[in-house]
C-alpha cells in the first residue's frame, strides 16, 4: 500500500515515526516540516522528505495518507482536506489527551480525517466523546512500546538511597485563567518553571538532584535566566538530547505540564507531578 506521511509537531512525529518502523512492509512517501524533519530520520534511515509545493499531487497518487496533529501548524489539516477532496482515506494518530478539537480546527471549521488512531483507553474514550460521528480505533502505541524496550536494555546508575532525581519536561505553553471574582491571570511555561522551583526550595529534600528535559520546539537558552537564578542553591543539570527512556530511567520523580512524556513515565512506573 502506498501510504503519504504527513507531520509537524514532535508528538505526533515521534508515534508516526513508530509505527512507520514497525509497518516496513507499506511504500512510504513523506511530508514533514517543523520537529519531524529531524524526528523521522533518526529513526528512519533514508527518509526523503518531500517539498510542502508537492503535497497536493502526492495525495492524490497514494492509497492512504496518515498524519500527526499539531496545535498550531496546518500541515496535517491541510493534507486532510486534499485528502478528502481527492477521496484519498486519511487518519490521524493521536498523541494528547486534552485539546482535541483545536488539533482539527482550521479558519473556525473542523477538519476530521476519515479515521483518528488513539494509543489507550483514555483517549479513546474522550475522543468518542469530542467525536461522536468519526470512525476511532485504538492502536497500541508504538513509540511507547519502543520506550519500553529500550528501557529493557538501559543498565540504571545506582542512586543514592538518601537522595532524589527529578526529571523536569518542559513543554511550550501559555493559558489564560479567570478567577471567580474576574481577574485574569496568565501561565506560561516559564512561570512554571520558576514556580517549581519555589516549591522546591520551599521542601527541598537532601541530595536532589534535577535534570531539565526541553521540548524540540524550545530553543537552547530559553530557561536560562530562570535556572541561574537557583544554581547556586539547586543542582540542575541539562539532558543534552538523550533518548527519553534514558532520562526516564534516571530519574525517581517526572514533572511537567502537558507534556506526552508524562504518560510515558507513568508507563515506566516513576511518580510524576
Amino acid at each position: 500500500m502506498k501510504v503519504l506521511v504527513v507531520s509537524h509537531d514532535a508528538g505526533g512525529a515521534e508515534i508516526v515515526s513508530s509505527w512507520v518502523r514497525r509497518t516496513p512492509q507499506n511504500d512510504y512517501s513523506y511530508v514533514l516540516d517543523g520537529p519531524a524533519v529531524s524526528i523521522f530520520p533518526q529513526k528512519l534511515k533514508g527518509t526523503k522528505n518531500k517539498p510542502l509545493r508537492e503535497l497536493k499531487q502526492l495525495v492524490e497518487t497514494v492509497d492512504f495518507v496518515l498524519t500527526g496533529s499539531s496545535q498550531s501548524a496546518n500541515l496535517e489539516k491541510e493534507a486532510i482536506i486534499k485528502a478528502k477532496s481527492s477521496n484519498t482515506k486519511s487518519a490521524t494518530f493521536l498523541d494528547y489527551w486534552y485539546g482535541f478539537t483545536e488539533r482539527f480546527r482550521l479558519d473556525g471549521k473542523m477538519v476530521l480525517p476519515d479515521e483518528i488512531w488513539v494509543g489507550d483507553q483514555y483517549a479513546l474514550n474522550l475522543a468518542r466523546q469530542e467525536f461522536p460521528n468519526t470512525q476511532i480505533i485504538l492502536k497500541t502505541n508504538p513509540y511507547l512500546e519502543e520506550l519500553l524496550e529500550e528501557k529493557e536494555t538501559i543498565v540504571q546508575h545506582i542512586s543514592n538511597t538518601d537522595g532524589m532525581r527529578i526529571l523536569y519536561l518542559c513543554q511550550p505553553y501559555k493559558q489564560e485563567y479567570q478567577d471567580g471574582d474576574g481577574t485574569v491571570s496568565t501561565i506560561t511555561d516559564v512561570s512554571a518553571l520558576e514556580y517549581f522551583f519555589h516549591c522546591v526550595l520551599d521542601h527541598l529534600p537532601p541530595k536532589l538532584e534535577i535534570r531539565m528535559r526541553q521540548h524540540p520546539l524550545e530553543h537552547a537558552g530559553k530557561y536560562r535566566a530562570v535556572i541561574q537564578s537557583v544554581a547556586d542553591i539547586l543542582t540542575i543539570s541539562e539532558s543534552n538530547n538523550q533518548s527519553l527512556a534514558k532520562d526516564l530511567v534516571w530519574a525517581d520523580l517526572a514533572v511537567g505540564m502537558h507534556a506526552q512524556a508524562l504518560a510515558i513515565a507513568l508507563s515506566f512506573g516513576l511518580k510524576f507531578s
